[in-house]
């Protein structure tokens, strides 16, 4: 953990001119301001130039402190397997939900193509019924039309004949009055 540079040389109790010669010594550069942080490398290597039990003292509490830190790891790594199972378990229900989401749009989709299949098939058969009614009615009227036709033809036939049955009957009056009576015209009577 960084801490300023004046902390440092007050803890080991050395100028900070002289922490700062130390540090150029060294290749490191450092500023000559007493609010300057240094990082940890540089206080241990102020400890221990400078301080030799305290540098033992700072390495043993450098090792508890990795130590703590990999414990922290192992059971952050436990709590991690612990939220993986977690989450694979929140994945496999999702993946179920959606299988299940598709598989009620595929009947949903099934379902409305049945309906259409159906709604077509009666249509087809309301038109087969439909053409069957008008081909029925245009087959009456033509058989109606027809026995009219005939019914008429009959009938002026009929009529027809009776002309020339009154025709002849009239002439047949006709020539029967100016015809000679054969009764009258016998005379042996």
């Amino acid at each position: 953990m960084a801490q300023k540079l004046i902390k440092a040389c007050k803890e080991l109790n050395i100028g900070m001119a002289t922490a700062i010669e130390f540090f150029q010594k060294q290749g490191k550069s450092v500023a000559a301001d007493p609010n300057t942080r240094i990082d940890d490398d540089l206080y241990m290597l102020l400890v221990q130039a400078f301080n030799k039990d305290m540098a033992i003292k700072l390495a043993a509490d450098r090792q508890a402190q990795e130590r703590q830190e990999r414990e922290l790891n192992r059971s952050v790594s436990i709590e991690d397997a612990h939220k993986e199972e977690v989450e694979r378990a929140r994945r496999e229900a999702e993946e179920m939900r959606q299988k299940a989401e598709t598989e009620k749009k595929a009947a949903e989709q099934a379902r409305i193509e049945a309906e259409e299949q159906a709604r077509k098939k009666e249509a087809e058969e309301r038109a087969r019924r439909e053409a069957e009614e008008q081909a029925r009615k245009e087959a009456e009227e033509r058989a109606r039309r027809e026995a009219e036709e005939q019914a008429k033809a009959q009938e002026e036939a009929r009529k027809k004949a009776e002309e020339e049955q009154r025709t002849k009957a009239d002439s047949n009056s006709r020539n029967s009055l100016f015809a000679p009576n054969p009764l009258l015209s016998n005379p042996k009577w």
